[in-house]
């Protein structure tokens, strides 16, 4: 009897752990505030060139990844008040990108994104690594109405937290996953998840593993490639839970590391190409 007890007990007290972790997860994540951005733009053609100063002559900055221009999928705020040129900024770099080879982002118009379902565009720049960038995304459990995107660059794979402002997804908060680390062979137990971290050249980088009914598969047919193509295999962004996603961020939260990142209708149409798992 002693023991049921004491098994009872312990069951008792992890529930109770369970359910503190999700309330706070819950109080944290709701308390967040997005702004609605003052104005978006992107790039008329496949690309755009930034540079330092507001003047066609004046030099390129390699502020995305080592690129010198931003991909026509990239939305970026215009934050200044120049009639000419858009006044932005990517990789943490003040830029300037001339208003003649970008367009105004409609954020007036409702998306309709399906889910999970991965996005990609993608530019070759002579010698170099294509420059790519692929967005998927997924609205998280529970009442906080906050939504994680899923985003892959040339220089890795980022965890985003963000919320729906208008009809624009506003990411605020970011993460480096480990994309070796992604839907490893050996799963979690199904309710459990493993979460570790450490610093790769100067940028921590977070370790996400939970069980296999967290997964989902679009085929090959669904991705619009050959039925012999392997299909796609991804984490579920709309089952991660609040206390999980709140272990993810908690860090960037509290130290208000911020990093924008924006999605509008302009990102979840048939132009941009899927890539295959």
């Amino acid at each position: 009897m002693k023991k049921i007890l004491m098994v009872l007990c312990s069951m008792l007290l992890s529930v109770s752990l369970n359910v503190n972790a999700q309330s706070v997860a819950n109080k944290v994540l709701s308390s967040l505030t997005f702004e609605a951005p003052k104005a978006l733009y992107h790039a008329k053609g496949q690309k755009a060139n930034m540079r330092a100063q507001p003047n066609a002559k004046a030099r390129l900055v390699d502020a995305n990844c080592g690129f010198s221009f931003i991909g026509r999928g990239l939305l970026v705020e215009d934050m200044g008040n120049n009639p000419n040129w858009v006044t932005t900024k990517v990789g943490g770099k003040t830029v300037y990108i001339s208003k003649s080879v970008m367009v105004k982002v409609d954020t007036q118009s409702g998306f309709n994104c399906k889910e999970n379902f991965p996005y990609c565009w993608q530019e070759e720049d002579g010698d170099m690594d294509p420059d790519v960038l692929t967005w998927r995304v997924g609205r998280i459990p529970g009442n906080t109405g906050m939504y994680l995107c899923e985003v892959g660059t040339r220089t890795g794979s980022y965890y985003l937290l963000g919320k729906q402002v208008g009809n624009v997804l506003v990411f605020k908060y970011r993460i480096k996953i480990d994309t070796n680390f992604v839907i490893p062979d050996d799963m979690m137990p199904i309710g459990k998840y493993s979460l570790e971290s450490e610093v790769e050249d100067g940028v921590k980088t977070y370790y996400f593993k939970t069980s296999k009914d967290k997964i989902v598969t679009f085929s090959a047919k669904q991705m619009g490639f050959d039925p012999q193509s392997e299909p796609y295999r991804c984490y579920d962004l709309t089952k991660i839970s609040e206390s999980v996603v709140y272990a993810m961020f908690k860090e960037v939260i509290e130290k208000n590391e911020t990093c924008s990142f924006y999605l509008t209708s302009f990102n979840f149409t048939d132009e941009w190409y899927r890539l295959p798992g």
